[in-house]
């Protein structure tokens, strides 16, 4: 379907002011321009245009248009959003990688493994003069990382002091399933290799200088491929915030936002039984390990042994209870060129319990993207510095390719 079509379905319905019109005529040409400049390199250097550049244009030539309002104009965003780079420390090599762009090396193996680990549903709903967009969806066997864009929501003035966290209030379900999740707006906050806490000027009080926030949604699994190609609903019910430290939940408005889709994303995965797997003096044995470029499944070998766990809610007030000593925590990889990534996986993660009588089974996910063929060692924490930055003494290495 050409560009020109698909903007004369958009229009039929909808009245577009002249100058809104001209702005996306623009855009368009840019956009066609600098398609053809693409293909143009790729002929010259020999290799087919890369079909993604055709669905790129006609993605954007549907985002361009998408909901007029009087004269407001609001768009899908395609493309990884600003917190997942942020979040995730991605580079812009692996930018590039994600949002469809190949390089001259089609048989990179790091290139196969971002191969539809990224994807950008064109799914969006609107009420109240609110649109909620899906952004970016980055799915693997274990774990689903959604990001959502929020366009016309104001925060209330309260929201800016500290004891008020905004929030969406939704329900997510997995092939008409209910399915547990959690998410949380990005704030400008995130954390660099050596877990130091880094501020996003480009966020203040939760929003982009355009008035747009980013909720990411974080989905963990315990079944292996259990997302890939499975249909997706969110439902966004309301828009509020949280007070204080009891965590109430406000309610500013409520509303009917719902995004559906079928989730895609990559099943590569490096797996293998561990020998030699001790991990330091602690008893503990890593034997099995499944990797993917955001996700990790360990089998630990690990004598169970309970201990207490102290939950103290107020200085009157604690609560105990008996849990099972968990294997030390995963925390990051070192690379065969010598890099080593430290604090990548979330505090033994998502999922961590016993599957046998001394068997541990952790299920994390990673808040970098990391190429499987390039890891040498797993690294478990050992001692947590705390006026220093983490140095590779302060883990124990398991040797796992």
């Amino acid at each position: 379907m050409r560009t020109e079509d698909i903007l004369d379905i958009l229009r039929k319905d909808i009245e577009i002011p002249e100058i809104v019109q001209n702005k996306a005529d623009e855009a368009f040409e840019i956009i066609r321009n600098k398609c053809v400049e693409k293909k143009k390199r790729s002929s010259i250097n020999g290799k087919k245009a890369v079909v993604k550049t055709r669905k790129m244009l006609v993605a954007c030539a549907v985002a361009a248009v998408l909901i007029v309002g009087g004269t407001c104009f609001a768009a899908i965003h395609w493309g990884i959003s600003r917190s997942t780079e942020k979040r995730m420390q991605i580079s812009k090599e692996q930018k590039a990688f994600l949002e469809g762009e190949k390089s001259d090396d089609e048989n990179n193996s790091q290139i196969a493994e971002s191969d539809n680990l990224a994807t950008f549903p064109n799914v969006s709903a609107t009420d109240m003069g609110i649109t909620i967009s899906v952004q970016d969806c980055i799915v693997d066997d274990y774990n689903a990382r959604i990001t959502l864009r929020v366009d016309g929501y104001e925060l209330p003035e309260e929201v800016a002091i500290e004891k008020y966290q905004p929030e969406l209030f939704f329900s997510v379900a997995i092939n008409g399933e209910n399915n547990p999740s959690w998410g949380e707006f990005y704030d400008g906050l995130y954390k660099d290799n050596y877990a130091e806490i880094i501020r996003d000027e480009d966020v203040q009080d939760y929003q982009f200088a355009d008035g747009s926030m980013e909720y990411v949604l974080q989905l963990p699994g315990e079944e292996k491929g259990f997302y890939i190609n499975k249909s997706i609903q969110i439902k966004v019910h309301g828009i509020g915030y949280y007070f204080g430290k009891t965590g109430e939940a406000v309610t500013e408005l409520d509303g009917d936002w719902n995004l559906e889709w079928i989730l895609q994303g990559s099943d590569s995965v490096y797996k293998t039984n561990i020998r030699g797997g001790a991990i330091g003096d602690t008893g503990a044995v890593l034997t099995y390990l499944e990797l993917s470029p955001i996700s990790v499944r360990t089998l630990i070998y690990l004598p169970r042994q309970e201990k207490e766990e102290k939950t103290i809610f107020s200085e009157d007030e604690t609560d105990s209870h008996i849990m099972w000593e968990e294997p030390p925590k995963l925390s990051g990889v070192k690379m065969k060129d010598g890099t080593s990534y430290y604090n990548i996986w979330q505090d033994n993660g998502g999922i961590v319990g016993y599957v046998g009588t001394d068997m541990c089974q952790v299920i994390s996910y990673s808040n970098r993207i990391v190429y499987t063929d390039q890891i040498e060692y797993l690294l478990f924490q050992k001692n947590y510095p705390e006026n220093r930055k983490m140095i590779d003494d302060d883990f124990w290495f398991v040797k796992v390719q």
